[in-house]
């Protein structure tokens, strides 16, 4: 009568069992839907997303970068120009 009482006291009410069986197995099966969503689809994605983005317009302005002090003057006039008119017209 009394073996029962004193296993499950002895197995501290089976809570270590249960945590494992229970808590354990369900925080290893939520965390890899999390990784394999998360981190593959959704931070992979975004920072390889952020590499092309970066080299499709670091491609676009290289040509502007061509070392002729001329042309950099030229873009500095320009953009104080659309800056000027925008002030002007932005009303």
């Amino acid at each position: 009568l009394l073996k029962p009482i004193a296993d499950t006291f002895r197995e501290q009410f089976y809570t270590e069992r249960l945590y494992h069986k229970v808590l354990a197995k369900g925080y290893l099966m939520v965390s890899k839907v999390v990784y394999l969503f998360m981190e593959r689809q959704f931070i992979d994605n975004t920072v390889n997303n952020t590499y092309y983005s970066a080299q499709f317009f670091g491609s676009l302005l290289t040509p502007l970068q061509s070392g002729k002090i001329n042309y950099y003057s030229l873009f500095i006039y320009a953009g104080f120009t659309v800056i000027l008119l925008l002030l002007i017209f932005w009303r």
